[in-house]
């Protein structure tokens, strides 16, 4: 009895350590798509905490740790790129938006282009009448 029921320990220690894997990937595949980001992340975190918690347990039974190690790896693998991009959109991204001058900043060339305006319209003006 008891060499069975070390047996079905081992079966769902390494199920455990393939659930946590499976989210890590999830997570890890989440963490690029920009709708799936919230997703991604609680993935990873899930995936994170169930490997940590069946790599324990399948030490403790003796099962294989593989799984369980790559669950562990990816997951924090994933936090750690979800990390690097909120923290690359925000250098990124300007705080403040700097305010569109009303006016250019050389008026005197604006005046220029103004009087030149007006020559030319009095000009227009001035030979429609005489005709």
């Amino acid at each position: 009895m008891t060499e069975k029921h070390h047996a079905e320990q081992k079966k769902e220690s390494t199920g455990l350590a393939l659930s946590g894997m499976i989210l890590s990937i999830i997570g890890l595949a989440g963490v690029f798509l920009p709708a799936w980001k919230l997703f991604a992340l609680i993935c990873a975190s899930l995936g994170l905490v169930v490997s940590i918690y069946s790599f324990y347990r399948t030490k403790k039974v003796g099962a294989k740790t593989g799984r369980a190690i790559a669950g562990i790896f990816l997951a924090v693998l994933t936090l750690y790129i979800a990390l690097m991009i909120v923290v690359l959109k925000r250098v990124d991204s300007p705080t403040t938006a700097s305010p569109v001058p009303a006016e250019p900043k050389d008026s005197s060339a604006l005046q220029v282009d103004q009087s030149k305006a007006l020559e030319k319209l009095n000009q227009i003006t001035d030979s429609s009448t005489t005709k």
